[in-house]
Formats: structure tokens, C-alpha cells, sequence
């Protein structure tokens, strides 16, 4: 994604109403800027119940973990990848277009449910 694509994007979270399509389209984003890394990311914890439910249940934050890696998620990477969303904290919990994210370690899935994707508004949004 370009530099005006993020901005226009983060411009756009930041002023959606509803919370969980906020929550949506922030893990759409994020998801979509480290995929660019070869990151792929899911969302878990309160968060996915959250999206499965459409909103019933509300989080206070995105929680996101790491489902694969072609090198390992290093703080300073991490930094890299979130300043270009322009986010403040770390390395593990940011702020982001006034939502709370946290990017978590692995992703330890022993679950035999299948990950979901979901269609989001900057790509697709693997949950948990």
C-alpha cells in the first residue's frame, strides 16, 4: 500500500461510528501492511468473538497474532511496520486511528475449527 492509500484508510477507520466495523477495517489494514512483509496475521482473543458475533459482543482492542512468517517478527520490524500506520507504543500494543492493537506472538492454534477469512475493506481478515 502506498503512503496516501494508509492515510486515506486510517482517515477512514478513524471516523467509522460503529466500534466493531472500526475493529474491522483497522485489522483489515494492519492485516494488509504486513502481509506486504510476508506477515500473515489472525485475529483472536475477545476480538474474534467479537467479529463472530457481528458486533453482540464488543472488545476493547484488536488482538492479533502471528499465523506465519518467512523471518521472525522482530521488535524492530514490528516498529517498522506500524509506523507506517502511523502508530503510537510498542512493541506490542499500539494505538491506531484511536483504537488499541495488540500484536501478539505466535499463533499457538489447537482448535480443530478452521481459520475463518473474512472480506474487509483492505483485504482479507483471517480470525481464530
Amino acid at each position: 500500500m502506498t503512503v496516501d492509500e494508509i492515510q486515506r484508510a486510517l482517515a477512514g477507520i478513524a471516523a467509522e461510528n460503529d466500534a466493531t466495523g472500526r475493529h474491522l477495517k483497522l485489522a483489515s489494514l494492519v492485516s494488509a501492511v504486513f502481509r506486504e512483509r510476508d506477515i500473515e496475521l489472525v485475529v483472536v482473543g475477545d476480538s474474534a468473538i467479537e467479529f463472530y458475533t457481528e458486533g453482540a459482543y464488543t472488545s476493547g482492542d484488536v488482538d492479533l497474532c502471528v499465523m506465519q512468517s518467512r523471518e521472525p517478527l522482530t521488535v524492530r520490524l514490528r516498529q517498522q511496520i506500524m509506523g507506517q500506520l502511523r502508530a503510537k507504543g510498542g512493541p506490542r500494543s499500539w494505538e491506531v486511528a484511536n483504537v488499541y492493537i495488540d500484536i501478539l506472538g505466535s499463533f499457538e492454534n489447537l482448535a480443530r475449527t478452521q481459520v475463518r477469512t473474512i472480506v474487509a475493506p483492505f483485504g482479507e481478515v483471517k480470525i481464530q
